[in-house]
């Protein structure tokens, strides 16, 4: 019922092919996880280790064991069942022996929702999933930004009349989202221009309890982009330490402050500031605070080092271009 997106696959290969090399280069100092035989063949896992750092495993047929760097906390998050978080600080715990978490399954929600265009005739055909940021775990591990996966929730085909219906883990029942941060859901339509996974301000996880989603049916509207660009000039780049080669650590960040209309083709949530100060972002059409943010050297989790608000309340429409530019 919780299968991935091929390019989601493709990253979790990515990443098991790193815990397994993780595991090798630890040897006996490895961490190892035993997944009980209840969780069935092919689900993608995630552990993720001091420093957020996530390991992803494919569990094969019956009892499964993989590994994960020693660590002295542990969030583990296997699909249908609520988040796992262990702290051994303090504890007696062999990292030599394999770890049982206790898995609680979650009861299924049923998200129903409704696919139309901008005028809004439905759009048939489409396939849609539902995702999740895995958000917690920067409020567990104390970690201000990062790159964290996108987890597949479920996957449709709207019907004729742009309808689907997923049927999604209950996240209201699980306290690890309760207590470390919920996060939000978001909208993958793979039919969409790029590769991204617009954020639905309406999808929170507390709302998907067992049953139907809020009792009532989603909209989601499909537009074409709008273009957020703009240029920063020196004197801009100078007084926030972003000349030189401290630029290549630049970003301009853009945050979705009211419902986006189009959350099935979010493009990117940032952009590079390129050598000439310029920027580009293509969004959904919505509502933004656009931030001028640079990142701390040498950080792997994207750590922010300091923040500039360029412009609230920015209005992206549908094809047009909406300009930010700094002498």
């Amino acid at each position: 019922m919780f299968r991935m997106s091929r390019q989601h696959r493709a990253i979790a290969g990515a990443w098991l092919i790193a815990a397994c090399a993780a595991g090798r280069a630890h040897g006996q100092s490895a961490q190892v996880i035993q997944i009980p035989a209840e969780v069935k063949a092919g689900t993608t896992m995630y552990a993720f280790t001091d420093g957020a750092r996530p390991t992803a495993a494919v569990k094969t047929a019956g009892d499964f064991r993989f590994e994960v760097p020693p660590t002295a906390r542990l969030m583990l998050y296997v699909p249908g069942y609520a988040i796992s978080v262990y702290d051994f600080t303090g504890r007696s715990q062999n990292v030599g022996q394999p770890f049982a978490p206790q898995l609680v399954p979650l009861a299924p929600a049923r998200v129903a929702a409704r696919l139309v265009d901008s005028a809004g005739q439905p759009l048939a055909g489409r396939r849609l999933s539902l995702a999740y940021q895995f958000s917690p775990a920067f409020r567990f591990f104390g970690i201000l930004d990062g790159n964290l996966p996108v987890i597949s929730l479920g996957a449709a085909t709207t019907a004729s009349d742009g309808t689907i219906a997923v049927d999604a883990p209950s996240l209201a029942g699980d306290p690890a989202l309760q207590r470390y941060g919920e996060g939000h859901v978001c909208v993958w339509d793979s039919d969409a221009r790029g590769s991204g996974c617009g954020f639905d301000l309406t999808l929170r996880p507390n709302t998907f309890a067992p049953g139907t989603l809020d009792s009532r049916q989603i909209t989601i509207v499909r537009t074409e982009p709008g273009t957020l660009a703009g240029r920063l000039g020196s004197a801009y780049l100078d007084e926030h330490r972003a000349s030189g080669e401290a630029r290549q650590h630049a970003r301009v960040l853009a945050e979705a402050t009211g419902p986006t209309v189009a959350a099935v083709n979010m493009l990117a949530l940032y952009a590079n500031v390129a050598a000439d100060g310029s920027f580009s972002i293509d969004l959904p059409k919505g509502t933004y605070t656009v931030t001028f943010v640079t990142l701390k050297p040498n950080s792997p989790m994207l750590r922010v080092e300091q923040r500039d608000l360029l412009e609230s309340g920015v209005a992206i429409d549908e094809r047009r271009v909406h300009r930010i530019d700094r002498p």
